[in-house]
């Protein structure tokens, strides 16, 4: 699905998801399947679609399907900055003029945060959003801006400083810090938070820890293999 034409905002605006398919997310965190349920947030996007063109960049270009809200993208790039510089260069041919740009794995990340990115467009060349390890959750900005984007060693929890010292100070809007998702550490903060999503976050939690439980509790079992190994492997009489 590709959208050929912009609304009439104006400025036209789009809100564009960069974040890898569900399999990849859990496979770069080295989490179980069903910590998927924290890095999906389709009913987000669809609020998000009130005020700006939804897009969706995922590796597989399918995370949209189905979804009448939002139009899906594959990314395009042999790294992330540059499929990130490919997916903002397809909505400047779109006639985009203002990006709040987000991924999945924020889950304090509201509405409320895109229309104050928005809103503070009008007045500020950049607006971010910085997250609690020094990376950033939102990156909101104007297309003609975008080369700010251009040589940022990112995921590096040096996003924040690098995007910030790109313009003067007076023209950076902040955001509330907020807290992402990459670790298990970042797990354990959100179940100790008071967002709406700690009860999920301590469930997961909960489950991961009984499930390694079972495994030690497992009886050991010794292969032949491993029993006749010691037999070939001693000396001659």
């Amino acid at each position: 699905m590709e959208n050929t034409a912009v609304r009439s905002s104006k400025p036209p605006r789009a809100v564009l998801v960069f974040a890898d398919g569900p399999t990849l997310d859990l496979a770069r965190r080295r989490w179980p399947r069903r910590f998927a349920r924290l890095l999906q947030r389709p009913d987000f996007e669809r609020s998000c679609s009130r005020l700006a063109d939804v897009h969706v960049f995922s590796a597989s270009g399918s995370n949209a399907c189905g979804r009448p809200w939002a139009t899906s993208h594959p990314q395009q790039g042999r790294d992330f900055g540059e499929r990130l510089g490919n997916a903002v260069s397809k909505l400047r041919e779109l006639g985009y003029q203002e990006l709040a740009i987000v991924g999945r794995d924020c889950p304090g990340l509201a509405l409320s945060d895109i229309e104050e990115a928005f809103r503070e467009l009008g007045r500020r060349r950049l607006v971010l959003g910085p997250d609690h390890s020094g990376g950033v959750y939102l990156i909101g900005l104007r297309i003609s801006d975008s080369e700010a984007l251009d040589g940022i060693r990112w995921r590096r929890n040096t996003d924040f400083q690098q995007l910030k010292q790109r313009f003067q100070g007076h023209e950076v809007h902040l955001l509330k810090v907020k807290q992402d998702l990459d670790c298990l550490d970042d797990l354990r903060l959100l179940a100790r938070s008071q967002s709406s999503l700690r009860c999920l976050a301590l469930d997961l939690l909960q489950s991961l820890l009984a499930a390694f439980q079972a495994y030690i509790q497992r009886p050991l079992t010794v292969s032949r293999l491993a029993v006749e190994r010691p037999i070939w492997q001693l000396p001659p009489p």
